[in-house]
């Protein structure tokens, strides 16, 4: 009996300290559970990068400033947190910039590099620039911080920062859509470059928005213990979309140059009735058969087959090349041909200067 009231009055004692000492246990565990995100989130720039560092050996500014933000931000330095969460901040601005500028570019392909639609693109960026800008002047001096800088409360006004980026991806990604879509209609989205630009954007823009919203809910409708852990998660996906966007368009271009003269092979040059007429005595005259042995090797440029295997080459039925438009002409060519064979090489010569497509004389 005398231990059950020990403990009662213990607990009467005690549970006031305890209670006024849970902002603090809250506190710490907030700015462990920040800690550990951000290492984690660090964790998987580092692991991206060095699976691409073979890629980018060259290049590239966004990805970096965004690992050298999550080192400085998981070493335990002793600063003001002012300046800190200045830098922070600044870091997350200039890096979502860079890659929605990256975004632009790839939107302006896709249109073919139409004044009109890049005008419109920064016209929107100006506007996103400006609200982000209003925001952030606005809340820097209302966030809240506790252990190690963490921020445990961020305002209100933040809102419009992530609203004014969400809105501005989401018109970027409606922008890229649109513009494919109507590629279609006119024949030429079926491209590997047009491809890699629409697969990218669109992968990017998945990740990036589905971080951005995951980051508004935390720091609006989630418990203020949740509150950082999704800042870390947008400077990595930042930092990991952003040089994908040019490393994917560069890996492509660069299989398609590997490729060779075979992307080209269903390529058919097209000549006028002239230059057949021409080109189709010069292959049947024995003088020239230097000249047409050069040119049966590269008679797949032509349509021209040799059927029979007798070195005599004939215009192939299969060939798309229309010249019944040009009957009367090619008559009147065929005449001029046997006015040609029936003058003697000195007419030849006097009439016209040799060309080289022309019959060779002896």
């Amino acid at each position: 009996m005398d231990l059950i009231v020990h403990l009662n009055g213990t607990k009467l004692v005690y549970e006031p300290q305890l209670q006024s000492a849970q902002p603090l246990f809250a506190a710490i565990s907030q700015a462990e559970d920040a800690s550990r995100s951000a290492a984690a989130a660090l964790a998987l720039l580092t692991w991206d990068i060095l699976t691409t560092v073979d890629d980018e050996i060259l290049y590239l500014f966004v990805r970096y400033y965004s690992l050298i933000g999550l080192v400085i931000q998981n070493a335990q330095i002793i600063i003001p947190c002012v300046p800190w969460l200045i830098f922070q901040i600044t870091s997350l601005f200039l890096v979502e910039a860079a890659v929605e500028v990256l975004m632009m570019f790839r939107v302006h392909a896709v249109y073919a590099a139409q004044p009109k639609i890049m005008r419109i693109m920064l016209f929107g960026f100006a506007i996103q620039v400006a609200l982000m800008s209003v925001s952030l002047g606005l809340s820097i001096d209302k966030v809240k911080t506790g252990w190690y800088c963490k921020s445990t409360d961020l305002p209100t006004e933040m809102v419009i920062y992530s609203t004014a980026s969400i809105v501005y991806e989401a018109f970027l990604f409606v922008l890229m859509m649109y513009g494919v879509i109507r590629g279609t209609k006119e024949g030429f989205s079926d491209t590997t470059l047009m491809n890699e630009l629409v697969r990218g954007g669109a992968v990017a823009f998945v990740a990036v928005f589905s971080v951005m919203i995951m980051n508004t809910i935390l720091f609006t409708l989630a418990p203020s213990t949740l509150v950082t852990l999704g800042f870390p998660w947008l400077l990595a996906i930042l930092g990991s979309a952003g040089p994908r966007l040019i490393l994917n368009v560069r890996a492509s271009h660069a299989n398609a140059r590997s490729k060779g003269p075979s992307s080209f092979a269903h390529l058919h040059l097209t000549m006028s009735a002239h230059s057949y007429s021409a080109l189709d005595r010069n292959l049947n005259d024995p003088a020239s058969a230097g000249y047409s042995s050069s040119m049966r090797g590269e008679s797949s440029s032509f349509p021209l087959r040799d059927r029979d295997g007798d070195g005599d080459l004939e215009w192939d039925s299969d060939s798309d090349l229309d010249l019944d438009d040009e009957a009367s002409e090619s008559t009147a060519l065929n005449r001029r041909r046997h006015d040609l064979e029936s003058a003697s090489s000195s007419e030849i010569g006097s009439r016209s200067p040799p060309s080289p497509l022309s019959p060779r004389t002896t």
